[in-house]
């Protein structure tokens, strides 16, 4: 009979009052619940976490304990350390130890050695590969790995390490960076496939050596890690250099493109950039001018298609904002400027330097005069003048290309007037 009832209480449907008494419960217990998680997620850190923790008074404590044990003691006092307690074990690794306290870490993590901690070693090993200790925690890990056959990304990671980097950490980093290449994905996916964190100081030397022996397809896949670098200025001359050699001008990136030339600026003088070979400042120059034409002469395909023929032989361009809000293009050819003056026209003006430098200074150039002579003239008649206009309209483009390619000594010059008058003076 009482079975009857106490199940007959059980299944009984409950009561509004029931259901709000419960919610009201829930809703006083939720913050508590709440704030007991916090509580206890705060007590566990990530692995990648782990290696910012300052736990100094441990370290200090446990070097101290160590220091003081018999070596037969040693496994009975491995055997009752808690898992924090075992987690110190790597980071007084890390704190300078004496050389009989390395040894007796390594023993004692032999002896606690979990796939927790092989996981633990290489977080640690990815923020430390330059500490000279860092081996100490290598072995043994690597031991306990080929004897119990552990099959993870980290022990694979720590094998390779072991065998390749043991003598100096670059051959660790080299090894690495190899094996990115080879494997053929983009950073982003090998570091993500062999938990190395983006964050790490092995992640971002990885990267400068992917990318400074790369070629085209490696930069093409690690755009995002090329941009991360010299953002950061972590990036190295040797990668940029690489980056502008391996990389056709044309499959150059406008958005790492613009970082350079933000950080460093654009290699015009020969003092900029003096770590880098003029082929590839020059490479990276006539980038840079074929941008400047192109956003210039939005107006004039003419132009540019003429303009961008001469990128060789350019060596800056600039835009001179005037007076009344108008936009001048000087484009310095040495010992010659052309200057573009009114968007629209069909012609532009090619000034002796000393004019030029004049010209801008007093700002007397009249963009409406008359009066100047043009490229057939100097080319027919051997007009000599301080500026002298170029037309594109219809035959004047020739007379402009010749004159320019006379002055360049592209060609040489063997104007028909000035034969003439060779002839003559050979004759006198």
């Amino acid at each position: 009979m009482l079975a009857k009832e106490s199940t007959k209480e059980l299944t009984k449907e409950p009561t509004k009052n029931t259901t709000n008494e419960l919610s009201k419960d829930w809703r006083h217990g939720a913050p508590l619940f709440q704030k007991c998680l916090e509580e206890l997620s705060g007590r566990f850190s990530l692995p990648d976490e782990m290696v910012h923790e300052n736990r100094a008074p441990e370290v200090e404590q446990l070097l101290r304990e160590i220091s003081a044990l018999k070596e037969d003691k040693l496994a009975a006092y491995a055997a009752k350390m808690s898992s924090r307690q075992v987690e110190n074990f790597i980071f007084a690794m890390l704190a300078d130890p004496s050389v009989k306290q390395k040894e007796r870490l390594a023993k004692l993590l032999s002896l606690r050695m979990t796939r927790r901690i092989i996981v633990l070693i290489w977080s640690f090993y990815t923020y430390y590969y330059e500490d000279e200790n860092i081996s100490y925690l290598v072995k043994p890990a690597v031991s306990y790995i080929r004897s119990s056959g552990l099959n993870i990304p980290q022990g694979k990671m720590l094998e390779l390490i072991a065998l390749h980097g043991e003598e100096h950490p670059i051959h660790a980093v080299n090894a690495l960076a190899v094996m990115s290449c080879e494997g053929g994905a983009s950073l982003v996916d090998y570091f993500e496939n062999n938990a190395i964190s983006p964050d790490s100081p092995l992640a971002a030397a990885v990267a400068q050596r992917t990318l400074a022996y790369g070629d085209a397809s490696v930069f093409a896949i690690n755009e995002e890690w090329l941009l991360r670098l010299i953002n950061n200025d972590m990036v190295g001359n040797e990668v940029l250099e690489n980056y502008i050699a391996a990389v056709d001008e044309r499959e150059y990136s406008l958005t790492v493109n613009e970082l350079i030339i933000e950080k460093m600026g654009r290699p015009v003088n020969p003092e900029d950039w003096p770590d880098f070979s003029e082929i590839h400042k020059r490479k990276f120059l006539r980038w840079c001018l074929l941008r400047e034409l192109e956003d210039y002469f939005q107006y004039s395909r003419n132009k540019l298609d003429f303009f961008s023929g001469y990128l060789p032989w350019l060596k800056n361009i600039e835009i001179i904002q005037g007076a009344d809000a108008s936009e001048l293009l000087s484009m310095d050819f040495g010992e010659f400027v052309i200057m573009d003056a009114q968007k629209g026209a069909d012609y532009s003006f090619l000034c002796k330097k000393s004019a030029f430098v004049r010209i801008r200074q007093e700002e007397l150039f009249d963009t409406d005069s008359r009066m100047l002579i043009e490229a057939r003239e100097y080319i027919l008649e051997d007009a000599q003048e301080e500026v002298i206009r170029l037309s594109f309209h219809q035959i004047g483009k020739l007379f402009a290309r010749e004159m320019l390619n006379i002055l360049l000594n592209i060609i040489p010059d063997a104007r028909y007037a000035k034969s003439i008058l060779a002839s003559k003076r050979n004759l006198v």
